[in-house]
C-alpha cells in the first residue's frame, strides 16, 4: 500500500505528499523497499533542497545503496541540484 501511494504522488508530481509520506513511514517503522527509495530519492531531486537530500541519503541502508537503479536515482538527484 505504501509503495503504492509513495509512487503515485511521485509519478504525478506530488514531491512534497512523497516525501511526508515516507516520513511517517519511518516513524512508524515500517520497512522501505527499492521503488519507496527510488520515488523518495527522485522526489528529493525535484524540491532540490539539499539539507533534504542529505537527510534521506543517510537513511538508506548501505547494500540498498549498491543498487544500480538506486545509483541511478542518486546520481540525478545530485545533479539536479
Amino acid at each position: 500500500l505504501y509503495t503504492a501511494m509513495i509512487d503515485g504522488y511521485h509519478t504525478n508530481d506530488r514531491p512534497d505528499q512523497c516525501l511526508k509520506l515516507f516520513e511517517t513511514m519511518q516513524e512508524t517503522n515500517i520497512p522501505s523497499n527499492e521503488t519507496i527509495y527510488i520515488a523518495v530519492i527522485s522526489a528529493c531531486g525535484t524540491i532540490g533542497i539539499r539539507s533534504i537530500c542529505e537527510k534521506i541519503v543517510k537513511r538508506i541502508p548501505q547494500n540498498m545503496q549498491q543498487k544500480t537503479l538506486i545509483r541511478n536515482a542518486l546520481i540525478s538527484m545530485w545533479v539536479s541540484l
